[in-house]
């Protein structure tokens, strides 16, 4: 792969990491005040929708760190090497965890306000969760690839005698 997709991927995912660090600071920690003025004094909600939040950008973040290993196998020309497969299980795990978080995020905030739930705030939930179901669906098969390529570079090993 070319060097300089790699750097600009990796450009990338540091602004990412960033913007999710400054997402962290200014809109999670200042969450509290929009949760107090939505389900008022009952504390037990806004603590298990903050933490939802706040757990699922760091299995975003986690997520994007196992791209920069994927990235870095890449560079090096291994990513046909069997430890490759602990970054991309690594970010499957990451998703699945995301998408428990929004599910829980979801349900809380459906339950908690039954019928007078917002159609698009539940929607949301919704669509966080699908699409976090979607991506790891994605990486599950680029995994099974990952698999099939890495079994041919083995063999084809085998069969010059040299490592590529």
């Amino acid at each position: 792969m070319r060097k300089e997709i790699i750097v600009a991927l990796k450009a990338l995912i540091v602004l990412m990491l960033l913007a999710l660090v400054a997402f962290q600071v200014v809109i999670v920690l200042g969450m509290g005040e929009g949760l107090t003025e939505e389900f008022g004094d009952d504390a037990k909600v806004m603590v298990v929708l903050w933490s939802c939040v706040f757990a699922f950008v760091i299995c975003a973040q986690a997520g994007l760190i196992f791209v920069w290993r994927l990235a870095t196998f890449a560079t090096e020309g291994t990513i046909f090497n069997r430890r490759a497969f602990g970054a991309v299980n690594g970010m499957i795990v990451s998703v699945l965890a995301g998408l428990t978080f929004a599910v829980i995020a979801t349900v809380t905030v459906v339950v908690t306000m039954g019928i007078g739930v917002p159609p698009m705030v539940a929607g949301v939930g919704v669509f966080i969760a699908l699409t976090c179901l979607a991506l790891a669906l994605v990486v599950v098969i680029m995994r099974a690839l990952l698999r099939q390529a890495t079994e041919f570079q083995s063999e084809l090993e085998e069969v010059v005698g040299c490592p590529f």
